[in-house]
């Protein structure tokens, strides 16, 4: 699978007088990928993320800062003291992964935005109950049908 970040990506992240990498390594690409991939799915479609060339910049840059805040976990671990600003790294990328998610910021490379997902105004409706009427071929028993449950000339 190819890598959505280059080594320049992450390291601009990292302090190079403490940890510089000279590649980027795979599984913890693919793990940074899916959690700001599937972050923004609800409002951007990374289906067309698939390598360098045409994941946008800013996921890019997300996706690089968290992969440089995990690996300033892992290498300072056992120092609380150094792993301060791998925290700092992850939780900026909380805040950012959070505000592109509900549209507080925008992917500017993308001009196409998942419509908003709402619930129907009322169900059933019309539709539904031609679904679950068998007098015009409907199957009472298609679980997207609601039968008729009363009719405006109805007596209670």
């Amino acid at each position: 699978m190819p890598s959505h970040i280059l080594v320049s990506d992450v390291q601009q992240w990292l302090e190079p007088t403490k940890l510089t990498i000279t590649t980027v390594e795979p599984s913890l690409e693919a793990t940074a990928f899916e959690y700001v991939a599937s972050s923004l799915s609800s409002r951007y479609d990374p289906a067309g993320w698939l390598d360098t060339l045409t994941t946008p910049k800013l996921v890019k840059s997300v996706e690089s800062m968290w992969y440089a805040g995990m690996l300033y976990k892992r290498q300072y671990s056992e120092n609380t003291d150094e792993s301060g600003y791998g925290t700092y790294l992850l939780t900026y990328v909380a805040t950012l992964v959070t505000a592109i998610s509900t549209g507080q910021a925008d992917i500017v490379d993308i001009s196409t935005i998942r419509a908003p997902w709402s619930y129907p105004v009322f169900w059933p409706d019309d539709d539904s109950t031609l679904i679950a009427d068998p007098k015009v071929g409907g199957d009472p028993t298609d679980p997207l049908g609601a039968p008729r449950a009363f009719t405006m000339g109805q007596v209670f």
